[in-house]
């Protein structure tokens, strides 16, 4: 299994890349985003993807691929780890979102 550093590192990554299709076409739209973000306005959330992209279709690789699980792991520490990976992911996923409008909001 991964160590708690490795999965981190790859929950950051995982989640800043997922972010990526997020692009603001203009000055407004950035700022709408970002409003709804500080709102937490179920409609710009629901719009920009779910904790849904981690898992299932949207990931390509099963959390047992993602951990490097051996089938040997206390299941607990599976649970301690999968949870980490989402919550890190997921943060790094709006932080990304959020960072990308600020810039668009920046621009003349």
């Amino acid at each position: 299994m991964l160590t708690y550093d490795e999965v981190t590192k790859l929950a950051g990554n995982m989640g800043r890349s997922a972010a990526t299709w997020v692009s603001p076409n203009d000055k407004e739209e950035a700022e709408r985003i970002l409003r709804g973000l500080n709102d937490c306005d179920p409609e710009v959330l629901d719009a920009l993807g779910p904790r849904s992209w981690l898992s299932g279709e949207w990931a390509g690789e099963s959390m047992t691929e993602l951990l490097a699980l051996t089938g040997d792991e206390d299941p607990d520490d599976v649970d301690h780890m999968a949870s980490r990976l989402e919550d890190v992911a997921d943060h790094a996923y709006w932080a990304e979102i959020e960072r990308v409008c600020l810039f668009h909001t920046t621009e003349d």
